[in-house]
């Protein structure tokens, strides 16, 4: 069982990973526009830093999501490496149950303001790209991160209850 949720949870970055990287290509195709259109031409277009704006906030939060799934977040590990094994993967699962209490609250703020803001358009780009568009990578990033600490959780507890021994990221780290 716990192999089909690390196939999940690959899947799931490879999503993710092409999704940040494409936002960050035309990110990065926008820019270079604005500058090639404004010092090249002499025409700038007064759509492009807006629109870079929009692609940068769904690159940090699904940059979020891929660091959830590498287990790469900050985190205090001085007292956890004293404890024993045992213990630590406990603390793992609490931690991990209190983020996705977090992540549940934050897609049901993000999911109310993500409806607010769907009849309203930026001022200069075009009419069919909302505001809530934007905002919408809030419930969208969160639910994904929801998912990811499920499957980590999920194997955790399993390994804990006396599964298949995995290294769950995180858990069982040394320095």
């Amino acid at each position: 069982m716990s192999g089909s949720m690390r196939k999940w949870e690959a899947r799931l970055k490879r999503m993710v990973d092409i999704t940040t990287g494409v936002c960050f290509a035309v990110m990065f195709l926008d820019i270079t526009l604005q500058i090639v259109a404004r010092n090249f031409l002499n025409m700038p277009f007064s759509w492009t830093e807006e629109f870079a704006r929009f692609l940068y906030v769904w690159v940090v939060f699904l940059g979020a999501v891929a660091i959830t799934l590498d287990d790469e977040h900050i985190r205090v590990e001085i007292v956890s490496h004293m404890l024993p094994r045992k213990l630590r993967k406990i603390i793992f699962i609490i931690g991990n149950i209190m983020a996705m209490i977090f992540c549940a609250v934050t897609v049901r703020g993000g999911l109310r303001l993500t409806i607010m803001n769907i009849g309203f358009t930026f001022p200069s780009i075009p009419s069919f790209m909302k505001v809530g568009m934007m905002y919408a990578v809030v419930p969208f990033s969160m639910a994904l991160i929801l998912m990811a600490l499920f499957l980590k959780t999920a194997i955790a507890i399993r390994e804990l209850a006396g599964g298949p021994a995995e290294t769950v990221a995180g858990s069982e780290k040394e320095s």
